[in-house]
């Protein structure tokens, strides 16, 4: 994942792998999760200090990520079959505002693949989720 290499992490997934988003109700499985990682590695422009933890039916990845110069830390919980082969994929990115602006060049990128109309409204979320990163730190702490 470090150096951007679609073939080779295409060729760690196994043919029916299934990526399952944490805040969607979206599945996507074989092809779609190939052509979704290629948006990922369009999307993301680095993806540094990566940590590996892990058994042999699951692989969970931390690393810090940019996109867009936004910075943030994303997680990868990898589902592994007999083989080591990935044959599930979930992650998580935070800030929200990378999340969601991620999300929203996830959108865009398909969309554009397929011939369709972009996402509306995705745009106009921005704001609340920059407010919402900046205020989530001063709400008080329950001691």
């Amino acid at each position: 994942m470090r150096r951007h290499d679609l073939d080779a992490l295409v060729s760690t997934l196994t043919a029916d792998v299934l990526y399952r988003s944490p805040v969607m109700y979206c599945e996507l499985a074989g092809p779609d999760v190939m052509e979704f990682m290629g948006v990922f590695f369009d999307a993301v422009s680095e993806i540094t200090d990566i940590h590996e933890y892990g058994n042999d039916q699951i692989l969970i990845l931390l690393a810090a990520v940019t996109a867009r110069d936004r910075c943030g830390s994303a997680t990868w919980v990898l589902y592994l079959d007999d083989h080591r082969q990935v044959r599930r994929i979930t992650w998580q990115v935070r800030p929200f505002s990378l999340a969601l602006r991620l999300s929203d060049t996830f959108a865009t990128a398909l969309a554009r693949r397929h011939h369709r109309p972009g996402p509306v409204a995705i745009p106009l979320t921005r704001w609340p989720a920059t407010t919402l990163d900046l205020l989530a730190p001063l709400l008080p702490r329950k001691r």
